[in-house]
């Protein structure tokens, strides 16, 4: 199918020091409309907002938390700002290769808790091995820096939704790592929560790419000039 007929979701956009955030950020949503935050003004993709606070709901049912969102997406001068002034820059990335750029990238911290002790934390710890129900991953998490180019973060978050969430944590990989995986494998069959998905890596072909005849799916860039499609 022509790719101008589709509609992006680019829940699995990679951005990195070697894939530069688009400078459209896509649709954004105030996160105090729906959830908790720390600050006035964050933003975030509807879609992840829609998941952070189903698993804040979720988290409070188990005793977890209770959690606010510290930070979602940045413009570019916001980013600049923190570049500039960061005194441990493997926390921080340049302008242009921050998944803060973009909308599904949520820090999460519990409240009256410190940043640093978040890891350690039962709150951390729950939301490590929780946030995949809801369709986010750790992004940098502990052992990946060589990979990631970015200091272990306990408290940044990504949506990338299902059946990929699972996929990267049961794997023990990053968004990297699977990108690669996929491209190498070109397809596969999970169940997430007795939803049976399949997952394709596509590569244009005249400016088209395959997505199933009937069904839901959802098509999403990965910021390497291809593209993957998820149907169920």
């Amino acid at each position: 199918m022509p790719l101008n007929t589709l509609s992006d979701s680019r829940q699995l956009e990679l951005v990195n020091a070697d894939h530069p955030a688009p400078a459209d950020p896509g649709p954004l949503v105030n996160v105090a409309d729906a959830a908790p935050t720390m600050f006035n003004g964050i933003r975030l993709n509807p879609v992840a907002l829609t998941a952070v606070v189903d698993m804040f709901a979720a988290a409070a049912r188990e005793n977890a938390g209770p959690f606010v969102v510290t930070s979602g997406f940045r413009t570019a001068e916001r980013q600049a700002e923190l570049w500039e002034s960061a005194t441990d820059r493997s926390l921080v990335k340049p302008p242009g290769h921050s998944e803060h750029q973009i909308g599904f990238a949520i820090d999460i911290q519990a409240q009256g808790l410190h940043q640093n002790f978040l890891a350690a934390s039962p709150h951390g710890q729950w939301l490590a091995e929780n946030a995949p129900r809801f369709g986010l991953i750790l992004r940098y998490p502990e052992g990946k820096e060589h990979l990631t180019g970015v200091a272990f973060e306990p408290w940044h978050f990504r949506y990338v939704g299902q059946p990929h969430a699972s996929e990267i944590t049961a794997r023990g990989i990053v968004l990297e790592e699977y990108l690669d995986w996929l491209r190498a494998t070109g397809s596969y069959i999970a169940e997430v929560n007795g939803v049976h998905y399949f997952v394709s890596y596509q590569t244009t072909v005249a400016d088209e790419i395959w997505v199933p005849a009937s069904g839901d799916f959802r098509v999403s860039n990965t910021n390497r000039g291809t593209y993957i499609v998820t149907a169920w």
